[in-house]
């Protein structure tokens, strides 16, 4: 069964703090310091991935210059975050001793995974009730947030590394015990922790994520049955893996979701390999790495990820040179 989704406590919401499903309202990221750096990391998350994913917003503003406290950016806009946390994380001082370094690097490790996860699992599920969110592209979700992901689980672990020694990331706190970093290892983890809906565990498991990519591009995959249910409060309750359809219970209302048509992705996917594009090995890098350059920043302050098979695997994946 599916995980509830229950505000965040850290947060304060809904009795009192902000309310993370407003941008503009994020906390000005100035004056970072020990205490505040896991809340601004998970804060960030919330609204950034919501600015990303569209909320109110048309695909053309998400190419205009960033404002300032609307919800209008693009993804260049990540890096300067992901700098400014890992600057401000990097700047820690082991001035209290060993243990209190060690509590709050797993107290940040822990609130931005919770902050990732929970987005994820309700864009997943629809639950924002903004126009179009009936045909959400998840496509940006696969893009976008798993390599933002990726991109927060490298900080993490770099700063364990740094701070505390390799291996010291509490093995409750790895993304699914420490996926390999492959292409759709951020999609995988949380498929595994139980917060994405049936339907993406059954893509992930039937075709390739460059192939998901491609098909979600064009448009949604699967038809919602019954047109009043929004997925809103739904409890997984059945999977019919021989027909591919998940059934789920929406306030006393029985719906199924129709599981993406594998046909139609294979032929989108041939028709794309036999366009006229770049050569074949800049096109499947292209489709394999859309957003590859969202981490760089990150491959120049933390070399500390060469330590390990998991800072092997990152320092691949970046294509950064290994550190001796």
């Amino acid at each position: 069964m599916a995980q509830r989704f229950t505000p965040p406590m850290w947060m304060g919401y809904p009795q009192g703090g902000h309310s993370w499903t407003t941008f503009s309202e994020y906390p000005s990221p100035t004056g970072l310091h020990r205490e505040s750096v896991a809340f601004y990391l998970s804060w960030h998350t919330f609204g950034l991935l919501e600015a990303v994913f569209g909320r109110n917003v048309e695909e053309s503003q998400l190419l205009d210059a960033p404002v300032h406290g609307q919800v209008q950016m693009k993804l260049d806009r990540v890096q300067p975050m992901l700098i400014r946390w890992a600057v401000a994380m990097s700047n820690l001082r082991n001035d209290d001793g060993e243990g209190s370094v060690r509590d709050h690097l797993i107290y940040t490790a822990a609130t931005q995974r919770a902050a990732y996860n929970q987005f994820m699992g309700l864009v997943a599920r629809r639950y924002f009730g903004y126009p179009g969110s009936e045909h959400l592209e998840i496509c940006r979700l696969v893009n976008y947030a798993a390599c933002l992901g990726e991109a927060f689980w490298i900080i993490t672990k770099g700063l364990f590394n740094r701070f505390l020694g390799p291996n010291t990331i509490p093995r409750h706190l790895q993304w699914a015990s420490a996926p390999p970093l492959h292409d759709d290892s951020m999609f995988h983890a949380v498929v595994a922790d139980g917060w994405c809906p049936s339907t993406i565990n059954y893509m992930l498991s039937r075709a390739t994520l460059a192939t998901v990519r491609l098909a979600l591009l064009r448009g949604p995959l699967y038809e919602e049955q019954h047109p009043d249910c929004t997925g809103t409060k739904c409890a997984l309750a059945h999977v019919d893996t021989e027909h591919y359809v998940t059934r789920h219970t929406l306030e006393g209302c029985v719906c199924s979701f129709v599981g993406p048509d594998m046909s139609r992705i294979a032929e989108l996917l041939r028709q794309e390999i036999f366009r006229s594009s770049p050569p074949r090995q800049a096109r499947a890098a292209a489709i394999r790495y859309p957003s590859r350059s969202l981490m760089d920043p990150v491959r120049n302050m933390l070399p500390s990820l060469t330590c390990g098979p998991m800072g092997s695997a990152a320092q691949r994946r970046l294509g950064s040179p290994s550190a001796n």
